[in-house]
């Protein structure tokens, strides 16, 4: 658990490094011309996420160094359906990042407007590069981190050096996994609220109606948290009409609407960088925004069916207590019946207990 607790640190180290260098970016990008400027939402938005990032692989190096029982259930939560998040986020980038390098650099071939070709080879050699970071960011250390904390022994061995009750103790390990998702998605979601766009069953919500919407969803994503985390009888159920109604939703709108005006809505591209990015072809783009909503729906609705027994009530709760009954006498003992000693005659106190 050390080792792990050391890689959590380096990874702490990093992203706290990251906060400065995006705030210099920022700073940066502020002195840009207006044509070229991009929007800041993103780029704040990067350093608040790094910044908890930071937070959080600090705080489970500490208690994984200090072989707290909760950290090897919460990594476990975590980093296991994070590799799979990952394979399919470096699917997306294989799939859309080769357009997208062709378009920027006919641009830049072609500052009058015209067509130009593109060198392949650079083009190819970056999208080789971005590619091969996102497998060892994005599959390579959550793998690396489930395959540290998913050791047997340590289970014992935490149990033995810290046998004070924790927190995850009462839940297994899928329940304490989507509650955790869902609170992860509850902050994705506020994450979101500075672009002012929410896709509703095929249409792109803008303004106060996305923030509504945006606000609704993370609150529902917080109270499903809870109430998973709680067993409550009903949990299971909502997260599931959740799952399936959010990616049904996202789905049906990435195939009608443009995924472009995603970008033209929340304003958060620079008008040079949008003029190249509709030169592309999006068929691609638009596959990787249906594929991926599509698939995350499906993978996570599958998971809470076959982990539905897992999500029955907690020990404790009233759904988990035995049904009423009879209640059988008490013994005489216990009722204060016995015969007292001044009541006994004399012969049975002579003859003592049996």
């Amino acid at each position: 658990m050390r080792i792990a607790a050391v890689v959590q640190a380096l990874l702490g180290i990093f992203c706290a490094l990251a906060v400065p260098c995006m705030g210099f970016g920022i700073y940066v990008q502020t002195t840009l011309p207006a044509a070229r400027r991009p929007s800041l939402t993103g780029a704040l938005l990067g350093l608040v996420v790094y910044f908890l990032l930071a937070v959080f692989f600090a705080v489970t190096a500490v208690g994984a160094w200090r072989h707290r029982r909760w950290v090897r259930p919460v990594m476990l939560a975590l980093s296991l359906p994070g590799t799979l998040l990952g394979v399919l986020a470096t699917g997306v980038l294989a799939l859309t990042l080769p357009e997208v390098l062709q378009a920027a650099l006919a641009g830049a071939g072609s500052p009058g407007g015209g067509p130009a070709a593109p060198p392949p080879l650079a083009a190819t050699f970056a999208a080789a590069v971005s590619i091969g970071a996102g497998l060892i960011f994005y599959v390579g250390l959550p793998g690396l981190l489930a395959a540290l904390y998913a050791r047997s022994d340590l289970q014992e061995r935490c149990a033995a050096l810290d046998p004070q009750p924790r927190w995850t103790d009462h839940l297994p390990l899928p329940v304490l996994g989507t509650s955790l998702w869902l609170g992860l998605g509850a902050v994705g979601v506020l994450l979101c609220l500075p672009y002012g766009v929410f896709p509703c069953f095929g249409v792109l919500l803008a303004g106060p109606p996305a923030t509504a919407l945006v606000l609704l969803t993370a609150a529902a994503c917080a109270v499903l948290a809870r109430a998973v985390y709680r067993r409550h009888p009903l949990a299971w159920n909502a997260t599931l009409a959740l799952v399936a109604l959010g990616g049904l939703s996202g789905s049906l709108t990435f195939v009608r609407v443009d995924p472009l005006d995603v970008y033209r809505l929340s304003n958060t591209l620079p008008r040079e960088q949008l003029a190249l990015m509709e030169r592309m072809r999006t068929g691609r783009l638009r596959l990787a925004f249906v594929g991926s909503t599509a698939l995350s729906a499906l993978a996570a609705a599958a998971f809470l069916l076959a982990q539905r027994r897992a999500f029955g009530p907690a020990a404790g709760t009233p759904s988990a207590l035995p049904p009423p009954g009879p209640v059988p006498p008490a013994p005489a003992e216990a009722t204060g019946d016995a015969p007292r000693s001044e009541d006994r005659p004399p012969e049975e106190l002579a003859s003592g207990p049996h």
